[in-house]
């Protein structure tokens, strides 16, 4: 299934879920993370959207910290 976002023209928005995309493909370890952290959550809510996205949001922020500082330091040429 295929999710879409939608934000406005230069929206800081569009980094953050790119970096973090970028971040998931550079990372196969922390993707399959990502992947547990959602079953996880969808065990827990599966009939209940919000509590299901509340609930995996903790994870996301920090993984989203780390895929911005990888992304930004991949823009200036590093790599890790």
């Amino acid at each position: 299934m295929a999710q879409f976002h939608f934000f406005e023209a230069r929206s800081r928005e569009v980094v953050r879920h790119i970096a973090f995309r970028d971040y998931l493909r550079a990372h196969p370890q922390v993707a399959a993370a990502y992947e547990k952290e959602k079953y996880r959550a969808r065990d827990l809510y599966p009939d209940n959207s919000p509590s299901y996205a509340d609930e995996k949001a903790a994870w996301i922020r920090d993984a989203e910290a780390k895929a911005l500082i990888w992304f930004n330091r991949a823009a200036d040429g590093h790599n890790d």
